[in-house]
This record gives C-alpha cells, sequence and structure tokens, in this order.
C-alpha cells in the first residue's frame, strides 16, 4: 500500500485527534469518578458492570489512540490512510461508548427507568452506530477529518437538542398521566389513604423511621400502584442488600417481606403490570410468591396479603 509521506494536512490531523485524544481521557477519568462513587444501588448489578466496561474501553482506547499519536510526531515516520483512519476509529469508538454511558445515565434517572425509555435509546445508539460505520467505511483524507468531525459534533449536539426537547415533553406528559390517573381513581370510589407497612423488613442499626405506604381502598378492599410497589421494592431491596454489609439486622415482625418485583405481562393486551411478593412466615420452610396482575386501573389489589 502506498505510504504518505507527515504532510502538513497529516500532522494538523494528528494535532487535531491528539487534542480531542486528551479530552477523552479526561472525560473517562471524571466519568468513572462520577457514576461509581455516586452510590449506585445495589440491585443494579448490570448497570454497573456496564458502567466499568464502557469506562475502562474508553479509556484504554483513547490512551493506546494517544500513544500512536505521539509516537508518530516525534518520530515523524510516513503513515498510510489505513492507520490514520484507524486511529481516529479508535476516537470514534471511545466517544460513543463515553455518550451511550451518558445517554443510559440519563435515561435510567428518568421516571420509569430504562424500560420505559428504550425507543428513544435505540434510536441513539443506531445513530450512534451508524456514524461510527460510516467513518470508518469512508476512511476520510486527513485534510477531511477536522470537518467531519465538526460535521459530528453539529449533528450530535442537533440531536442532543432535539432529544432534549422529547425529554421535558416526555415528562410533562407522565405527569399529565400521573394527575390524570388520581383523579380518574377518585372519581371512580377510590380513596387514598396512609397506613403503617405490616410486613416487616430488615432492621437499619441507625434510627429510621418505620415505613409507611400510600395505598387506595374501595369497599374495604385494599390496592397499590405502580409507584407504591416501585419504592417498596427498592427498599426491601436496599435493607436486604443492608444485611450482607451489616448495616441491618434480621427482620422483626411475624412476616418479612423478602422481595418485590415488578415486570410487564405481554401475552395480554394492552400489556398489563405483573407484582410479585415473596413473603416469609417465620418457622415456615421457605417463602411463598405472590403474583398479581394490574387491574384496568392499573392497581394491584392486595387485599388479605397483610400489608396494610
Amino acid at each position: 500500500m502506498k505510504e504518505q509521506a507527515l504532510d502538513p494536512s497529516t500532522r494538523s490531523a494528528l494535532e487535531v485527534l491528539g487534542a480531542l485524544s486528551g479530552a477523552v481521557i479526561v472525560g473517562s477519568v471524571v466519568a468513572s469518578w462520577f457514576f461509581l462513587r455516586r452510590g449506585r444501588r445495589e440491585h443494579d448489578v448490570l448497570l454497573t458492570v456496564f458502567e466499568t466496561f464502557a469506562i475502562s474501553t474508553s479509556l484504554a482506547l483513547s490512551s493506546l489512540a494517544t500513544y500512536f499519536i505521539v509516537y508518530v510526531l516525534r518520530t515523524g515516520e510516513a503513515i498510510d490512510d489505513d492507520v490514520l483512519a484507524a486511529i481516529a476509529t479508535l476516537m470514534v469508538v471511545s466517544i460513543f461508548l463515553l455518550a451511550l454511558l451518558g445517554a443510559v445515565a440519563r435515561f435510567s434517572n428518568l421516571p420509569g427507568g430504562i424500560g420505559e425509555h428504550l425507543p428513544t435509546l435505540a434510536v441513539t445508539v443506531f445513530l450512534a452506530v451508524a456514524v461510527a460505520v460510516t467513518f470508518v467505511f469512508l476512511r476520510p483524507r486527513p485534510e477531511h477529518i477536522f470537518p467531519f468531525s465538526a460535521l459530528i459534533l453539529a449533528g450530535g449536539a442537533a440531536l442532543g437538542g432535539i432529544f432534549f426537547w422529547l425529554e421535558r415533553r416526555s415528562i410533562r406528559s407522565m405527569l399529565r398521566a400521573s394527575q390524570k390517573q388520581i383523579v380518574s381513581l377518585s372519581s371512580s370510589g377510590y380513596q387514598p389513604q396512609r397506613a403503617a407497612l405490616q410486613l416487616s423488613l430488615p432492621e437499619p442499626h441507625s434510627d429510621a423511621e418505620s415505613l409507611s405506604v400510600v395505598y387506595w381502598s374501595k369497599k374495604e378492599r385494599s390496592y397499590l400502584d405502580y409507584t407504591t410497589c416501585a419504592r417498596l421494592r427498592d427498599e426491601a431491596r436496599r435493607r436486604w442488600a443492608g444485611v450482607e454489609t451489616g448495616e441491618a439486622g434480621a427482620p422483626l415482625g411475624q412476616s418479612a417481606l423478602m422481595n418485590v418485583d415488578l415486570s410487564y405481562c405481554f401475552p395480554s393486551w394492552p400489556p398489563r403490570f405483573r407484582l410479585a411478593m415473596s413473603i416469609y412466615e417465620q418457622g415456615e420452610s421457605e417463602a411463598k410468591v405472590q403474583t398479581l396482575e394490574a387491574d384496568e386501573m392499573r392497581l394491584f389489589d392486595v387485599t388479605g396479603l397483610g400489608i396494610v
């Protein structure tokens, strides 16, 4: 393959990539400090594994690209277009991983978590992969790398602005949907009530207030909505994780809440939520799992389960 001398355009492209690789290295270090030290909840193990993989891979790729760039600039050895395209590809993949890491972290913190925002996240990943693949196959010449990178950044900024607008609209629509559901439940005869959780959970060694839940009552029956169930799930997992770390002791009550799991029930249409609660009675050999499906009002009938 024909090699080209390190002409001014090639040197300029390498200098641009070098500055970009330095920024990506700094971004990877900051991401490792921010994401891995922010107190990730114990049940988000897969998300933590992904964050560790994305940060370490981005740091390794950008460091490798920096090494090649410094080596070529210092030695002045001739390189061909494939080597330059390979260095640029390392940077594209590294930036893509950091962008994907930020997107996943952002969507996981939105109401509903990642599950309700998978379409937007999938479009983001698809567009990023399309840009990366296009960059690899086009193998732009040295003098085209800077304009091409500027075009990618401009497109990313525009796409980010669009998604930010869609996110704001999504949050507002979810708030309106929550308000509409409360109004609908109230008009249908459901009354919100607050009561202490009757099922016991591991007791934190530090002083903690007793856990209470807001439930809906109608005709002497008790119902939980999705939000309350999600709160119970998070609290149960947090406290049982505290048992492992020594931050909490065994539950004190006769009936203990072991686990709460929420999922979609896809065989039905429209899909409904499914609630699985694992409850242990002292003296029994194992916990019993109660599986409930949400009704047409998106409520779970928990009457008789001893929750409230």
